[in-house]
C-alpha cells in the first residue's frame, strides 16, 4: 500500500497512482485530490482514459480517510478551536501536509518536471485538481505558499503548472450563497442516524438540478426561486438525470464513501465551519494576487500557474455559486497580479460528472492543463 509521510509526527497520506503512460517518457501528472465524505476511490472510473491522453493520475486520500493517517485530538481541537488563530493554525498544516506529499512525489515519483515546447505549449509537470470541499485544504497550499521552506517553494515552482478548482465548493470560498440556491444537506437533526445522514448529503450532493445559468451581476444578489432537484420534480425523469449515489451499487458507496468526516463532530464537517473570513482572505492570496511578502519585499510565487475553475450547469447550487464568485472577485482583481484563471462549463453534467461520464471528464482536463 503506497504512503507518502507529510510531516515529522509520522503522518501519512494513502495514495493511488497509475504510473507513467506505456511507452512515455514525457507526460503530464494530475493529483486527483477528492471531497468531502467521497475520498479518491470515487476517482477510479476515470483511470482506464489516462494512457491515451498522455496522463498520469496520483490520487490521495486526505487525513481522516482510508489508508491515512487520523486526526490527533488536538488536531480536531483547533480545527474547532474558537480563534481565528487556531483555526488558521490547521489549515496551515493541511498546506503543509500536501506541500510535503507533492515534494515527496517529485523526489520519489520520477516525475518529468515542467518545460515549455517549441509549439509553444507546456510538456510535463504536475497539475493540482481539487474537487469540492477539497478546495478548503488545497487553496491553503497556495495561500499559505510564503511559509513554506524555499527549498520547497523552488522545487514545485519547477513542476506546478495548474491548479484546477473541480466544482469548488461554498464554504472554500468564504462567501454565501442565496436561500433559493442552497441544496446540500449537510446538517446531523435530532434524531437522525448517521446513515441517514450520509444519505441525505450524498443525495442531495449528487443530484442534478436545472442549469444554471451565469448571472450578469450578483450586486444586488438576484433573488432565486428555490433550485429543486429533477428527480423530485417528477417520478419519471431520466434515470440517468437522477442523484448518482441512488445509482451506485451497496458495495460501490463502500468503496467511496466515509460518512464519519461530514458528521458533526466529523473533521470535514469542521473544516467546512471555519470562519468564512479565513477561507476568504486565502482566495485573495492563492488567486488574486501572487506576490508574497518576505521581509520588506514582495517576491512572485510560483508565477507561470495557471488556474481553471470547472463547473457543471446541473449541479448542486452552493458549488455553481461558489463558482460565479470566484469569476466575480476574479474580474475585479488587479490585472496586473492576478493569476490567470480561466472559467470551463460543462453542460448536461452535475457534481459527478468525474463518476456519470468519466471520458468525457479526462478529456477536458487533458485539453486544459
Amino acid at each position: 500500500m503506497p504512503l507518502a509521510p507529510v510531516d515529522d509526527h509520522g503522518s501519512v497520506l494513502y495514495y493511488e497512482d497509475t504510473g507513467p503512460p506505456p511507452g512515455c517518457t514525457v507526460y503530464k501528472t494530475l493529483v486527483l485530490v477528492h471531497g468531502a465524505g467521497f475520498h479518491g476511490a470515487s476517482f477510479r472510473r476515470m483511470i482506464p482514459f489516462a494512457a491515451e491522453h498522455n496522463l498520469r493520475f496520483i490520487i490521495p486520500n486526505l487525513r481522516d480517510y482510508p489508508g491515512s493517517t487520523p486526526y490527533t485530538q488536538q488536531e480536531l481541537q483547533e480545527l474547532r478551536g474558537p480563534s481565528r488563530e487556531q483555526q488558521e493554525k490547521a489549515l496551515r498544516a493541511r498546506a503543509s501536509e500536501l506541500a510535503a506529499f507533492l515534494q515527496w512525489l517529485i523526489q520519489i515519483g520520477d516525475i518529468p518536471s515542467a518545460h515549455d515546447s517549441s509549439d509553444g505549449s507546456t510538456t510535463g509537470g504536475i497539475a493540482l485538481l481539487s474537487w469540492s470541499a477539497g478546495n478548503c485544504q488545497t487553496m491553503a497550499l497556495f495561500a499559505y505558499a510564503d511559509q513554506l521552506p524555499k527549498e520547497t517553494r523552488k522545487l514545485l515552482d519547477a513542476y506546478l503548472r495548474s491548479y484546477v478548482l473541480y466544482e469548488p465548493s461554498l464554504a472554500s470560498t468564504g462567501g454565501p450563497v442565496p436561500a433559493g440556491l442552497q441544496a446540500i444537506k449537510a446538517v446531523r437533526e435530532p434524531g437522525m442516524s448517521l446513515d441517514d445522514l450520509n444519505a441525505a448529503f450524498s443525495t442531495s450532493v449528487s443530484a442534478y438540478y436545472p442549469p444554471f445559468t451565469f448571472p450578469h451581476a450578483i450586486d444586488p444578489i438576484p433573488n432565486y426561486p428555490p433550485r429543486v432537484a429533477l428527480h423530485e420534480q417528477s417520478d419519471h425523469v431520466d434515470h440517468r438525470l437522477t442523484p448518482t449515489t441512488t445509482r451506485m451499487s451497496p458495495e460501490e458507496l463502500r468503496e467511496t464513501v466515509r460518512a464519519e468526516v461530514v458528521d458533526t463532530f466529523g473533521s470535514q464537517n469542521l473544516l467546512r465551519k471555519l470562519d468564512p473570513a479565513i477561507y476568504k482572505a486565502n482566495v485573495e492570496r492563492a488567486l488574486f494576487d501572487r506576490r508574497f511578502a518576505f521581509g520588506d519585499a514582495l517576491e512572485e510565487v510560483w508565477p507561470a500557474l495557471r488556474v481553471h475553475v470547472v463547473w457543471c450547469d446541473m449541479s448542486v447550487g452552493d458549488c455553481v455559486w461558489a463558482s460565479v464568485l470566484l469569476h466575480v472577485r476574479h474580474a475585479a482583481a488587479d490585472v496586473e497580479w492576478r493569476r490567470p484563471m480561466t472559467l470551463h462549463k460543462l453542460e448536461g453534467a452535475n457534481h459527478f460528472v468525474h463518476w456519470d461520464d468519466p471520458e468525457r471528464f479526462v478529456k477536458t482536463l487533458a485539453g486544459i492543463i
